[in-house]
């Protein structure tokens, strides 16, 4: 038998691979709420995507212009699309989210500027 036809003993051992948890950021809004997120959902806006490219997160990405609330909803959409598996589950939430904003007139107004601060041109254009 040549050493490369040599049975090798059966490995009882188990097998365990390590699940890599995905990176976060820490995104710090105006009035001191912060949000830890996942760095892919915070690509989905230009100027965060921008600055961790530039590995300028470091301590926090500070959003003087986006308060805790409003960054919230921003991130429940992005949050909502990133994770959506089904098209039609993201549509309908779509349209849900659109609801509530358009039956608050500042919460749209909000959600927009912060939309255009963040560079997150799908949400500006939901928003629209």
């Amino acid at each position: 038998m040549s050493p490369s036809a040599e049975k090798k003993p059966a490995d009882d051992s188990t097998t365990t691979f390590a699940v890599a948890e995905e990176e976060k950021v820490v995104l710090c809004c105006s009035d001191g709420v912060e949000f830890v997120v996942d760095v892919s959902v915070t690509k989905m806006s230009g100027m965060i995507s921008n600055m961790i490219d530039d590995e300028c997160v470091e301590g926090g990405v500070p959003l003087p212009n986006v308060e805790g609330q409003v960054m919230s909803r921003v991130l429940e959409y992005l949050g909502k699309k990133h994770g959506s598996a089904a098209a039609e589950d993201f549509k309908k939430f779509k349209s849900e989210f659109l609801e509530e904003l358009v039956a608050d007139k500042k919460a749209l107004f909000d959600v927009i500027l912060a939309a255009n601060y963040l560079h997150t041109q799908e949400l500006l254009d939901t928003a629209f």
